[in-house]
């Protein structure tokens, strides 16, 4: 399972913010790719993706950058 997060830069207006549907500390989680490209395009910021196994645990995180594509994770255990 993978869950995409994205994080607004420091000092985005609180509008902006609440627009998105952000929590209060500026984190959009559990976003589309192509959303969180889309707000790495427009703001700047942080994006990345969780990856969890099947039993619920965490075991990795990867970027999320604006080219390229960002599903082909090379794992290093079978899912």
């Amino acid at each position: 399972m993978r869950i995409h997060y994205y994080r607004f830069p420091e000092g985005t207006p609180e509008n902006i913010i609440i627009e998105h549907g952000s929590d209060e500390d500026g984190l959009v989680s559990g976003c589309s790719i192509s959303h969180a490209k889309a707000l790495l395009k427009q703001y700047g910021g942080a994006a990345w993706t969780d990856h969890f196994d099947r039993d619920g645990g965490f075991f990795e995180s990867s970027p999320i950058v604006l080219k390229g594509n960002n599903s082909r994770v090379k794992y290093n255990r079978h899912l």
